[in-house]
């Protein structure tokens, strides 16, 4: 990864979220994700989850280990402000 390269910062870890971190693993472009949970939720099976037919962990993933790539970094907080004048986005966590 270049030290120049572009900077992509991906606001939600959801099925959109992870989708884009993941096309871009493999890209010159410096990437950090931002979520408020450490965790992927597929809610789809919650239902069956909360009937005893799943574990939960069946449905929830930690993030890290889904965004492993070099140029991916993960920061657990949520945005409170984003300022385009200064291009700068603040979470709770700093």
């Amino acid at each position: 990864m270049r030290q120049n390269s572009e900077k992509i910062v991906i606001i939600g870890a959801g099925f959109g979220g992870l989708h884009v971190a993941r096309r871009l693993a493999k890209s010159e472009h410096q990437v950090m994700v931002i979520d408020g949970h450490n965790y992927h939720l597929f809610q789809p099976l919650l239902d069956q989850v909360a009937v005893g037919d799943l574990e939960s962990n069946a449905i929830a993933s930690p993030l890290r280990p889904l965004l492993r790539a070099p140029n991916i970094r993960f920061h657990w907080g949520c945005v409170e402000k984003i300022d385009s004048n200064e291009n700068k986005i603040h979470s709770n966590t700093g």
